[in-house]
This record gives C-alpha cells, structure tokens and sequence, in this order.
C-alpha cells in the first residue's frame, strides 16, 4: 500500500531525528512513498519564510533535499488546499496517509474508514495505526 505524507509529520520527524522515509520504506505494509507536490511547494514555502522559526526552516530544507536523494514518488493532489487534496485522495486510493493533523484525520475517518494512519510513538517511533 502506497504511503502518502504530510507536510507537518515530514518536518515533526526531521525536528526530532526521525529517519523517516528509512523508516517507512522498512514498514512490511507500505510498498511506496508518496509526496504530494503541494508538500513540497509548501516546505519550499517554509524554508524561505523568515515569519517561521529557524529550526522550522532548517527541517523543511533538510526536508526537500532527502526527497530529492532518495528520488521518492511525486504525485499531484490538483488542489491548492493539501489538506483537501489528501482528503480526496484518500478516498480515492487506497493509501496509509502520515499527517498529524487531527482535524483532517477526523475528516478522513469519516469519509474513508478504511485508511490508516502513520503516527509518531514517544517522539521516537513511527506505527501504523
């Protein structure tokens, strides 16, 4: 199954030395890594941003430069909202969805029961939910 990340759970796991994408692509059930272009336009949007603090800014570089070395999946959500993008695409394909957005994960239970979700277990540990 194919596991599609959030700009907040990208930039969480590089603030606290996540190897995040090391660590998804080891997971049994997730057979490729999705990112979303309007992921990384807004990590881009956030890197160059001085309104965001500087570890912010330092994580989404980081960020952008692991997607681009580890050549991972870019798909296109065709919204300017991600967030309603990821909502739909997750009803639309069946998908692992790594956000940590509650709001947008009530939104998904809702509307896909069947998704599941990456979390982040004592700052440390990535699980499927």
């Amino acid at each position: 199954m194919e596991a599609i990340l959030d700009t907040n759970f990208i930039i969480t796991c590089v603030k606290q030395k996540i190897q995040v994408f090391d660590v998804i692509k080891d997971m049994q059930e997730i057979s490729e890594i999705a990112i979303p272009l309007e992921v990384t336009n807004e990590l881009e949007k956030i890197q160059k941003n001085p309104k965001f603090n500087k570890s912010e800014r330092e994580a989404a570089e980081l960020s952008l430069f692991m997607i681009k070395k580890k050549n991972l999946t870019i798909t296109i959500l065709g919204t300017k909202e991600v967030d309603s993008g990821l909502l739909r695409y997750c009803i639309q394909n069946p998908c692992i969805i790594a956000t940590l957005d509650r709001n947008l994960k009530e939104k998904i239970r809702k509307k896909s029961p069947k998704t599941k979700f990456l979390t982040i277990r004592n700052k440390r540990k990535i699980e499927i939910q």
